[in-house]
Order: structure tokens, then C-alpha cells, then sequence
């Protein structure tokens, strides 16, 4: 979690660990299509859902917390979608 405050701004990283958050709580991970609305939710202007949610869910993938799959991300290890949920959400 540090290495994201660490690596991002400050909104960036807020944005990051509440996609995170959201995957952790479903083992078979989220379409795309909802993370998006997630971060319409978390008040990213509409123009620049799309392309924030690629820079974002592109340096999760390449940073190993995630891993994607026909359009559905999910977390790429159990362990440590197990340990995200207990810190962050429990």
C-alpha cells in the first residue's frame, strides 16, 4: 500500500487502492465496464474515466497486483487479494 502512495499522486493512489478495495471483495474479479463506473463514482470527470482507468489498471497489471482476463480483472493472487480485503476492508 505504501509503494502506491510512494509511486503516485495523492489522487492517483487514492483512486488505485479504491479499485483495489472494490476487486478485493469479489474473488472472480470486475468487468471493466464497472471499474470505469467506479471511478465515475470516485468523481473523475466522465471525459477521463476511460483513459484514467487504463493508466491505472495498466500499472496494477504491470506492478503484479492484477492480472486481466477477456475484460475482467481480478487480483493475481488470492493471498494477496485475502490480505488487501483483511488490511484495508476488515
Amino acid at each position: 500500500m505504501e509503494r502506491l502512495d510512494e509511486q503516485l499522486t495523492v489522487e492517483d493512489a487514492r483512486l488505485a487502492k479504491s479499485l483495489l478495495d472494490l476487486l478485493s471483495r469479489q474473488e472472480k474479479g470486475r468487468k471493466r465496464l464497472l471499474l470505469e463506473q467506479h471511478l465515475g463514482s470516485m468523481h473523475v470527470a466522465p471525459e477521463l474515466i476511460k483513459d484514467k482507468a487504463t493508466q491505472l489498471l495498466k500499472m496494477l497489471e504491470r506492478d503484479g497486483y492484477l492480472l486481466s482476463e477477456s475484460g475482467v480483472y481480478a487480483f493475481r493472487s488470492p493471498l494477496l487479494r485475502t490480505y488487501w480485503f483483511n488490511t484495508r476492508l476488515q
